[in-house]
């Protein structure tokens, strides 16, 4: 266990600014983007080192919808449990539109190539990290990321956090390369002088990846995670496989969703005109990254992103309908559920008809839509936790716009 760190934060760690967006972005940086700051702090705690190999947790949740974080003696995904007092806050949900679904698959090919599962929907059991996506920035403008430099993996389920929110100035892929690096960082990676590398401190508009080539280290500072020496010379890092020999190669995934209309029923019956509120549950063992209703055949627009999936007051004339949903997992498995066919009777009546429970379920999604959520370059500061063990902590904050990284040195 680790006692509850102090820290006094202050505005420091020279900070270089160059013109640069993240990843494949072509948008330049705004125009009066704010000047970048890297925050720097110092702690001492005693620290545990997990197994070396191996990682503790293969897991990244993906936070997008909000989230209260409380302090604790250390990290705990588990608990929604920070080790700083600092990233103590109630972060506020990510945002309505596509580029949530679009960062996260920017996130899934970042680590396409590793064994580890990536999922938006909180994990029911076991170790796993999360990353904090919110536009909640308790660091203030310039600020787009924290996290830990862990390491070894000695936390089982680390907390990072990316200050990007649906509606802020960056790209989905920049995004990714904030969440990508911050995650990276609670693996023990550390900064690199590389501009295609995700771990490079400065975003130049490439295309960034984990690298599988020793790269000098950035800042001209001590080696702080000796795990770096097993593929490369001191002062030099290889991300590729210094994550193959974290989580191993990736495994295929070849287990498909499962998906259910749950309403309506099969064979039931309606009064034209009719509005039909339509229902499905479905689930992967990894995560969804399309839920797609078909009526009579033909593909309709997306539903809540949060099971049970729906669709509301769907209107039908008079005659047979028949409904599928499909599921589409991240390892492009699909499954398609039980077709559901219903009549509508033309009958006497001009009212609209509804289905059992169709008003009462607008209603209530009409009270709580603004708590739905839509599946949809940086820099870093950092904080060095310094011991008399074999563990080296950093906390690293990342930077937006144009934005470099550099580490403070040790107290």
């Amino acid at each position: 266990m680790l006692p509850s760190p102090f820290a006094v934060w202050s505005l420091a760690c020279g900070v270089g600014l160059i013109a640069a967006t993240a990843r494949a972005a072509t948008e330049p940086p705004p125009e009066g983007a704010p000047a970048a700051r890297s925050w720097c702090a110092s702690t001492s705690p005693q620290a545990g080192v997990a197994a070396l190999g191996h990682a503790r947790s293969r897991v990244f949740f993906l936070n997008y919808d909000g989230v209260s974080l409380a302090q604790g003696e250390q990290d705990d995904a588990t608990t929604d449990t920070t080790m700083f007092a600092e990233f103590v806050a109630d972060y506020a949900p990510y945002g309505l539109g596509s580029k949530r679904d679009a960062s996260l698959q920017a996130v899934l090919a970042d680590w396409a190539a590793y064994d580890v599962t990536i999922t938006d929907v909180r994990p029911q059991a076991g170790a796993y990290a999360m990353s904090v996506n919110s536009p909640t920035n308790p660091f203030g403008d310039g600020v787009t990321g924290a996290s830990a430099l862990d390491c070894d993996d000695g936390v089982a389920s680390s907390v990072v956090l990316a200050f990007h929110g649906a509606d802020d100035e960056f790209s989905a892929a920049a995004q990714a390369t904030t969440i990508s690096h911050e995650l990276a960082h609670s693996y023990g990676l550390e900064h690199v002088a590389e501009p295609e590398e995700i771990m490079n401190p400065t975003l130049v508009g490439v295309d960034a990846s984990f690298r599988d080539e020793c790269l000098a280290l950035t800042g001209g500072g001590p080696l702080h995670c000796e795990q770096h020496r097993r593929f490369c010379d001191d002062g030099r890092q290889n991300a590729h496989q210094e994550l193959l020999w974290l989580f191993g190669p990736a495994v295929a995934d070849t287990t498909p969703p499962v998906v259910t209309i749950t309403s309506p029923a099969d064979g039931d019956a309606f009064e034209a005109p009719a509005l039909v509120t339509i229902v499905a549950e479905a689930s992967d063992e990894i995560g969804l990254s399309a839920v797609t209703l078909r009526i009579d055949g033909l593909a309709q627009a997306g539903p809540d992103s949060l099971a049970p999936y729906r669709w509301l007051d769907r209107p039908f004339a008079a005659g047979s309908h028949c409904l599928t949903v499909e599921a589409r997992d991240h390892g492009a498995n699909v499954t398609v559920s039980q077709e559901v066919c219903f009549f509508v009777d033309p009958g006497e009546d001009e009212g609209l008809s509804t289905s059992s429970g169709a008003s009462a379920t607008a209603a209530e999604d009409s009270d709580s839509s603004g708590d739905a959520q839509e599946r949809g370059d940086e820099g870093c500061g950092c904080a060095v936790r310094s011991s008399a063990g074999t563990a080296a902590w950093l906390v690293m904050l990342a930077l937006g716009g144009v934005r470099r990284r550099r580490r403070a040195p040790s107290p």
